[in-house]
């Protein structure tokens, strides 16, 4: 048996119920960013400019004019006259601060240098700790040659030979060269 239950209407004391819907909600935020901009301490600060472009026509901005136009000042931060006509050039205009967009690309940017600096400090590293191994290495070899043990090759059939005095020699001049270019003064 399939009930279906009957539809809810309201209570006729109460009053009737008005949806929340996008256009009411759409009033209310724009009701709360009006009376937050109104509030901004920062709103009545900004100062609005008057001049004549160069075609002559009159401009108003809140933005500084061009150089050598005249300026008059219409609305001025707290502590300045607001409508005093200035006949002097207006100042030349500041940088203005970077959008977002810039902010990243600038930190992008910074990061890639970064980056870059730290895989050129790795590779100098790298490099100082192969020559410091070149270096000890060529010591090690120096020190077994000038040391007078009897030293033994292995030639081409696998038998040991002994090293002569004459190959000792060409060895330890070899080996002076080579503790001499890798433990040098580095650059």
């Amino acid at each position: 048996m399939n009930r279906r239950m009957p539809a809810r209407r309201p209570h006729p004391a109460l009053p009737a119920a008005r949806p929340f819907g996008k256009p009411r909600l759409a009033a209310t935020l724009l009701c709360a960013a009006i009376a937050t901009m109104a509030g901004h301490p920062d709103a009545a600060a900004a100062p609005a400019f008057k001049w004549r472009d160069a075609s002559g026509r009159i401009v108003y901005s809140d933005l500084p004019p061009p150089p050598g136009a005249r300026v008059t000042l219409l609305a001025a931060p707290a502590g300045s006259a607001a409508g005093v006509s200035s006949t002097t050039p207006a100042a030349p205009q500041e940088p203005r601060p970077a959008s977002w967009v810039e902010r990243e690309k600038a930190s992008r940017q910074k990061a890639a240098e970064r980056g870059e600096a730290e895989r050129e400090q790795a590779e100098l590293a790298r490099q100082a700790a192969e020559r410091e191994r070149l270096c000890e290495e060529a010591r090690a070899g120096l020190r077994t040659l000038e040391s007078g043990v009897r030293l033994t090759t292995i030639d081409e059939r696998g038998e040991r030979v002994v090293v002569d005095d004459a190959e000792r020699a060409r060895r330890t001049e070899a080996m002076q060269r080579a503790v001499a270019d890798h433990c040098g003064k580095t650059s």
